[in-house]
Order: C-alpha cells, then structure tokens, then sequence
C-alpha cells in the first residue's frame, strides 16, 4: 500500500470514529423525525415508484430505520431482498460477500452478531443483483457526490458492482460532507437522500 493509500485509509478510520460517536449521541426522537423524512423522499423518488424488485438493507442501532420502507414496499406487491454478509474464502476472494435474500415478513429474520445485525436465515431465496431495479443502501456519511463512508468491510462497494440498478444511499443531513477520502474500490451511488432533501450524484444540487 503507498503513502497516498495508507493516508487515505487513515483519514476514513478518524473520520468513521468522529461521526460514530455523533450517531450514538442522536437523541431516539431526532432519529425518528429524521427518519420518518428520509422514508417519504425515497416513496416519493420516481426510480422507487417504478421499480419492482427493491434491494433495502435493515437499519439497526443508529441506522436509519428501514422496516416501515420495508413493510410499505411488500404491501404494494413489491418484492424486497435485504442484505446478507458471508464471509470470504480466503486473500484471493477479496473479502467478504454479500447476498440479497428474498422476504416476506421480518419472521423469516435473525440477528447475527457481532454487530447485532438482522439477516434472513439460511435458505432464503437470493436474488441476483442484476434483477434489482432499486437498492437502499446504508452509509455513515455520504458526500454530495454519491460515495459512501461505511463501516469498513467493503460488502456494499463490492456488491454494488454487480448490477446496473439505481443505487439510493440514505444520511443523516448533519453527516453530510462535501467530499470524502476515496480509494479506487469506492463505489458511488445515484442520489444521497437526507432527511432535508435529495443530492443526484452529477450535480451535487439539493431537491427538496
């Protein structure tokens, strides 16, 4: 790794740790609020509209809250595939992968530590990411230009190479930032949906 890299992954490491500690520190009904925004943005994006496959991750912790954009969606006959993590195979494989498993109901979910997240259970159908029409993806900051700040292990960057789908990410408008520090594997999204607006990844130009 050079110098400019070893920086890079630096910077992320001080800059995921700061805003951590800003997300635990939200107050239960500032998330709420905030949430409850961000959810009817993305019900009022034309690209959700018209999709008929939804790739959603599930919020845990100080994540946005997904499961009511979840539930809304199945109840429209949409189908909704959420994200599960495998772990990789060894040095040639990159990391990590990740699956999107096809659900019903939050029965067919169990938690899986050590992050305390929600995944469905073995055996569920997956979906391949070229059926995808429209995927929520989470992220601890976004920049105004679609690339994320994640928790590190490079799932979603991975996974959202596979398919041509619209790529939403979701941040708290606080986290926003105007450019983050990027390595070549970041991956940008079309639009960041804040609880304040919509950013499109060519212009960086805010729609409320």
């Amino acid at each position: 790794m050079d110098n400019g890299r070893i920086a890079t992954v630096a910077k992320k490491k001080v800059l995921r740790q700061r805003l951590l500690t800003a997300a635990k520190n939200l107050t239960p009904a500032s998330r709420q609020e905030a949430d409850r925004q961000i959810r009817r943005l993305l019900t009022e994006m034309e690209q959700y509209r018209q999709a008929q496959t939804l790739f959603i991750f599930i919020g845990t912790g100080w994540e946005v809250d997904t499961w009511p954009l979840i539930e809304e969606s199945l109840k429209q006959g949409k189908l909704v595939a959420v994200p599960r993590c495998l772990p990789g195979t060894g040095a040639a494989s990159g990391g990590g992968v990740m699956e999107a498993c096809l659900i019903d109901s939050r029965r067919e979910l169990r938690q899986v530590p050590p992050l305390g997240l929600w995944e469905p259970a073995q055996g569920s159908p997956v979906l391949p990411a070229q059926a995808i029409d429209f995927a929520v993806v989470p992220c601890l900051a976004c920049d105004k230009y679609g690339y994320r700040l994640g928790r590190g292990g490079g799932f979603y960057d991975r996974f959202l190479t596979q398919g041509s789908f619209y790529k939403a990410a979701v941040c708290r408008q606080d986290f926003l930032q105007d450019e983050l520090p990027l390595e070549p594997h970041d991956q940008a999204v079309d639009a960041v949906v804040t609880e304040a607006g919509i950013y499109y990844k060519k212009s960086g130009i805010q729609h409320g």
